[in-house]
């Protein structure tokens, strides 16, 4: 069986700060999963190295709300269909109110606003694992309020992805309500997962399953005032 990972990494943004860790965060983690886990990894934004007929992650480009949202699909629905599938994503998070004080997560995109237009909202997200048939799906995003994903978003009514589907795992930087917070070289969260990574971590079969890399990141990051979430099945 194929694996298959979508790694996203947006640093620039037209109505957000830019974010230079976020594709240096990005590429570190492709680079782990093609050497480490066979992973067949499409990086966004990405450029094409000609020499070496591949894709890299293209740190300076800027990536819209509707390429993204067309790459989710396709990877989803299309390439990963019956396959492994992760995807990451290091980039801005955000919360909108709605109605009734209820407050609404997104992933930033390039040209996304600060009222949610060309964001990837994160029910959205959920509909489209709902819809897809994955073998399995690990998620982890190393966002702002990425915790809204969890304790709101699928928490409550859109919880549907995961009462239908077995074998997913989802991780995320922090709670709802948290910033995710950058380090020296890259965010504080991604760094613990590329140490999570690693051979030191893995059981006596060389795997690194999700419980053990969520219980190394979760160790990692304590009293850093970031306190990373997960949910799974299977």
């Amino acid at each position: 069986m194929a694996r298959y990972a979508l790694v996203i990494g947006i640093s620039k943004y037209d109505n957000f700060r830019n974010l230079d860790k976020a594709a240096t965060d990005a590429a570190a983690i492709a680079r782990i999963l093609q050497t480490h886990g066979q992973y067949q990894v499409e990086p966004l934004p990405k450029r094409l190295v000609e020499a070496e007929n591949r894709w890299e992650l293209a740190t300076d480009k800027k990536l819209t709300g509707k390429d993204l949202g067309q790459a989710l699909e396709t990877f989803l629905l299309e390439r990963a269909k019956d396959q492994e599938a992760l995807i990451y994503f290091a980039g801005h998070g955000f919360e909108v109110p709605g109605l009734g004080r209820r407050k609404k997560g997104y992933l930033a995109t390039s040209d996304s606003t600060n009222d949610g237009r060309n964001a990837i909202l994160f029910s959205d997200l959920n509909d489209l694992i709902r819809e897809s048939s994955l073998s399995n799906l690990v998620l982890i995003l190393d966002c702002c309020h990425a915790g809204s994903f969890l304790e709101r978003t699928m928490l409550e009514s859109t919880l549907t992805a995961f009462k239908e589907k077995k074998d997913y795992y989802l991780i995320t930087a922090c709670r709802d309500f948290e910033r995710a917070r950058e380090g020296e070289e890259h965010g504080i969260f991604t760094a613990a997962v590329l140490k999570g990574l690693q051979r030191d971590n893995a059981d006596n079969e060389g795997t690194v399953t999700g419980d053990r890399l969520f219980d190394f990141v979760q160790r990692d990051l304590r009293q850093s005032g970031q306190e990373p979430i997960r949910t799974g099945t299977g």
